[in-house]
C-alpha cells in the first residue's frame, strides 16, 4: 500500500522535504526554482505523481502571475499619467516592456505620455507667452522678460518666445 502513494506526498518520506520546498517555491513565485526541485524530486523518484502534478501546473501559474503582475504595473501607470507624473509612468511603462516587450497597451500607453508631455508643454509655453506679452504692454519690461526667460528654460529653441524677448529688448533699449 505505501508504494503505490507518491513519496512526495508520504508523510515522513525521503523527498518530503524536497517536495516541500518546491511548494514554497511556488508560493514565492520563484518558479525556475520550483521547476529545477520537481525535476530532482522526478529523478530521485521517477513517475512521482505529486512531483509531476506540481510541475504540469507551474506554467499556467507562472502565466497568470505574469499577467497578473502586467495589469498591476499598467493599471499604476495609467494612475500616474492622470496624475501628470509622466516620467514615473513613463517608467511604469518600461517595466512592463520588460517583462513583455510586444505588449500593445504599454506602448500605446507611452505614446499617449509623449502626447500629454507635449501637450503640457505647449500650455506652459503659450501661458509665458500671454502673460509676457501682456506684461510687456504693461511697461514692466523686466518681469515680461523674466516670463519669456521661463518658457524658454522649458524649450530652449521656441521660436516665438525668442522674437518676443528680443522685441522685449528693443522696447527696453528705447
Amino acid at each position: 500500500k505505501t508504494a503505490k502513494q507518491p513519496s512526495g506526498w508520504q508523510p515522513g518520506g525521503p523527498l518530503k522535504l524536497l517536495y516541500q520546498s518546491a511548494v514554497q517555491a511556488v508560493h514565492a513565485r520563484d518558479f525556475g526554482r520550483a521547476e529545477a526541485l520537481c525535476h530532482q524530486g522526478l529523478r530521485l523518484a521517477k513517475g512521482d505523481k505529486a512531483f509531476a502534478d506540481l510541475l504540469a501546473q507551474i506554467p499556467s501559474w507562472r502565466a497568470n502571475t505574469t499577467q497578473a503582475r502586467i495589469t498591476s504595473i499598467y493599471t499604476g501607470a495609467v494612475a500616474l499619467v492622470r496624475q501628470g507624473r509622466f516620467d514615473d509612468a513613463e517608467a511604469a511603462c518600461r517595466q512592463g516592456l520588460l517583462i513583455e516587450p510586444d505588449n500593445a497597451s504599454f506602448h500605446a500607453l507611452l505614446a499617449d505620455i509623449a502626447d500629454k508631455r507635449n501637450a503640457t508643454l505647449q500650455r506652459a509655453l503659450l501661458e509665458c507667452y500671454r502673460a509676457a506679452s501682456t506684461l510687456m504692454s504693461q511697461g514692466h519690461l523686466p518681469e515680461a522678460e523674466a516670463r519669456c526667460r521661463e518658457g524658454l528654460k522649458l524649450q530652449p529653441d521656441d521660436a516665438v518666445l525668442k522674437s518676443l524677448l528680443k522685441r522685449i529688448r528693443e522696447r527696453a533699449g528705447e
